[in-house]
């Protein structure tokens, strides 16, 4: 079956715009997941093959989880981050997972950027000015997007980008059972031969340091229940990517609607929110809650946040923390409920 027009038509303008470059910049957002991974991956491979033209995949923050870092070293993705960049050297800017006023992305300011593909909720001040804005609700993924461009202009999708398109439709659909729609499942099905089964494994498996089991002790530890709401503060992190980690962890326990996990990392403050219950929107109640103290963002199920902390002082952060706190649960209606350690 034939790619949809709307796809071609898409496709091609992002294509044409690349040529138009002379050196482009693919730039996730800030501490990039597996799904702003692979999606960068995809728009390298139409740069470099339909467009002809070098690209760089830029982003900022860390990659600090095990999985995450596996991806990129096992699958070959080659990666600079946003200190290293010489932002100057590139004249087109492709955003990807993420919107010019989502605030969660290192772009410098002014930076032209030419297109920006995502899939979550659509921030209307960035569409005006963009060539090519676009942003669907009716994906699960960013991957599932690139996924549809690769096809539409019928590019081979080996092992390693097939690989990488299908671990960051797995990862931030959680294997199509959190808001994943059809087109995802489509892409999922279409993926799935391509894929390098052995480098998945490595991938998904990867080997852990000591540390990484002293941050679920502690975490499981300080973990507190009000309600059918568990939080926990994590302190001082490695990697603002083990906040989401988690959140994500926690909101296993049983009866349990609502997780979040809160860490400071540098001059920051991060939050992760989770819910058990798909009706929920995470991403507009985190952005309740943070008001103009941070940035916020999400949907669905899922959403995260940062607040800038006055001081790097570690009780700025523990301040910052039981604030959030408390306004979260006044947010929920739980503030007069008792709370309970999640173990005695």
């Amino acid at each position: 079956m034939p790619p949809p027009a709307d796809d071609q038509e898409k496709a091609r303008r992002l294509v044409e715009l690349l040529k138009n470059a002379r050196r482009i910049a693919v730039v996730t957002h800030d501490n990039p997941d597996p799904d702003a991974l692979g999606a960068a991956f995809g728009i390298r491979a139409i740069a470099e093959r339909q467009a002809g033209k070098p690209a760089a995949i830029v982003y900022g923050g860390l990659i600090g989880r095990s999985e995450n870092r596996a991806m990129v070293s096992r699958l070959g993705i080659e990666i600079t981050p946003a200190a290293e960049a010489r932002w100057a050297d590139f004249d087109a800017f492709v955003l990807v997972d993420t919107q010019p006023d989502v605030r969660n992305h290192s772009l410098p300011p002014g930076a032209p950027v030419v297109a920006v593909l995502d899939h979550h909720p659509v921030f209307r001040r960035s569409q005006a000015s963009i060539p090519l804005f676009d942003v669907r609700k009716d994906c699960g993924a960013t991957t599932t997007i690139v996924l549809a461009y690769l096809r539409a202009l019928e590019i081979g999708i080996e092992g390693k980008l097939a690989t990488a398109l299908f671990y960051g439709l797995a990862t931030d659909t959680r294997n199509l059972n959190r808001m994943a729609h059809p087109i995802d499942a489509e892409a999922f099905l279409h993926l799935f031969p391509l894929i390098d089964l052995d480098a998945l494994q490595d991938i998904t498996r990867p080997r852990v340091p000591r540390a990484y089991f002293s941050l679920y002790k502690g975490a499981i530890e300080r973990a507190v229940l009000r309600g059918d709401a568990i939080h926990t503060w994590l302190g001082t992190v490695s990697s603002p990517d083990t906040v989401s980690e988690i959140a994500e962890f926690l909101i296993r326990l049983e009866d349990c609607t609502w997780s979040v996990a809160g860490g400071a990392h540098g001059s920051h403050l991060f939050l992760s929110l989770r819910s058990g219950d798909p009706a929920q929107d995470t991403g507009r109640l985190l952005k309740e809650v943070i008001g103009k103290d941070g940035s916020a963002g999400g949907h669905g199920a899922m959403a995260g946040a940062r607040i800038a902390l006055p001081s790097g002082n570690p009780a700025d952060a523990d301040e910052a923390w039981r604030r959030f706190c408390k306004r979260f649960f006044r947010a929920l209606g739980r503030s007069s409920e008792s709370e309970t350690p999640l173990i005695g």
